[in-house]
């Protein structure tokens, strides 16, 4: 009976740990709220990018710029859509797309791992796509000779002089290697397989059908 009742003494009672608690609600309603936001701010971004004139204000390629904006996003929009293009060119669809995945992933309540790493893969993704768009074509661009953005502009031009066009783009591509690694790295090492499954087949289709 006293070994019992030391027992008794001995074990501590229950506790919930505060990590096995609910958030509360009001914190979960503003942070759907928040994702809504996100969720509309990026469409606005999206369509302000889609539908860009390079001859909106604040332009500088076009003068004199459109008096009534032509971006159906509206003034605001066109600017928005003018610095992104302007500092980034072509290769804001990168973060983009990584955003609406985000985006996506915390809709259907599928966590996202280390997404600080994640962010610093689409920032040197996102660089190095901009220097390979503003070395391999100098005169395109969404803004003439703007392919790359500034950040692309800037980055060939203190490439180049030291790499030369061959060295530079194998830097780039490194760079984009591992950009695309910290950013998705399950994506990027399941490629393979998935073209390797697609192919292969086709292939065996191809060859039988000759055959015959």
């Amino acid at each position: 009976m006293a070994k019992s009742v030391n027992a008794r003494k001995g074990t501590r009672p229950y506790r919930v740990s505060e990590k096995d608690l609910p958030p509360p609600e009001g914190l979960v309603l503003l942070g759907r709220l928040g994702w809504i936001t996100l969720g509309a701010l990026w469409l606005f971004v999206a369509a302000g990018l889609v539908t860009f004139d390079p001859a909106d204000p604040p332009t500088h390629a076009v003068w004199p710029a459109n008096e009534q904006t032509a971006n159906i996003t509206g003034p605001i929009g066109a600017a928005v859509a003018y610095h992104l293009l302007r500092t980034l060119g072509f290769a804001v669809a990168i973060p983009m797309v990584f955003a609406a995945v985000a985006i996506v992933r915390r809709a259907i309540r599928v966590p996202i791992h280390q997404p600080l790493v994640r962010a610093i893969g689409v920032v040197i993704l996102t660089a190095a796509a901009a220097t390979a768009l503003a070395v391999i074509f100098p005169e395109a661009g969404p803004l003439p000779g703007l392919a790359g953005g500034t950040v692309g502009l800037v980055a060939g031009a203190e490439m180049l002089p030291r790499f030369a066009l061959g060295g530079t783009l194998v830097w780039t591509a490194l760079l984009l290697l591992v950009g695309a690694i910290v950013a998705a790295d399950k994506v990027v090492f399941a490629l393979p397989i998935w073209i390797w499954r697609a192919v292969v087949p086709a292939a065996r289709v191809s060859a039988a059908a000759t055959a015959a």
